[in-house]
Parts: structure tokens; C-alpha cells; sequence
């Protein structure tokens, strides 16, 4: 029911299971999940890490857009670190 999304999104079987952020500074992926079955936070944290490794070698960042200001960057990682 929700019309759009401030993050970058975690799927796993068809549901929204979290929300990701890429931290340019610490080179890591950020994720937030919701889900507390121990298989699908596994999975996402192995997701993450070929994730942020992509992201470092191929990449060197992960904006949300092209015009993604730092001051918004930082509020959605705070959220993901909650």
C-alpha cells in the first residue's frame, strides 16, 4: 500500500523484508531488516557483503539517485543503524 520507497529495498520471498544503504565513507553496506526468521537475516547479510564488495570494486558508490544529497544520505543510514 505504500507508494514509494526512501531506500534502497530487501526482498526475499516476494515481501519487503528491509531496507539497505550504502556507506561511502565506511565502504559497508547499512541493512535494517524486519524479518526475525535467522535463514532470511542470513541471507541478506551475506547479500550485503557480495553487495558492498560489487559496489567497491565496480561501483565506488550507491546512491539512492544522482542528485542524493549527504544530509538525506545520513538520515537513511541513521534509520537503517536503528
Amino acid at each position: 500500500e505504500v507508494d514509494g520507497l526512501n531506500h534502497h529495498a530487501i526482498v526475499a520471498g516476494g515481501e519487503l523484508v528491509g531496507v539497505w544503504e550504502y556507506d561511502a565513507k565506511a565502504e559497508r553496506v547499512v541493512t535494517r531488516v524486519w524479518s526475525t526468521d535467522t535463514g532470511v537475516r542470513a541471507r541478506v547479510r551475506a547479500a550485503a557483503d557480495d553487495t558492498q564488495r560489487f559496489i567497491r570494486r565496480q561501483l565506488g558508490d550507491a546512491k539512492r539517485s544522482a542528485v542524493d544529497q549527504p544530509a538525506q544520505r545520513a538520515k537513511r543510514l541513521a534509520f537503517c543503524r536503528k
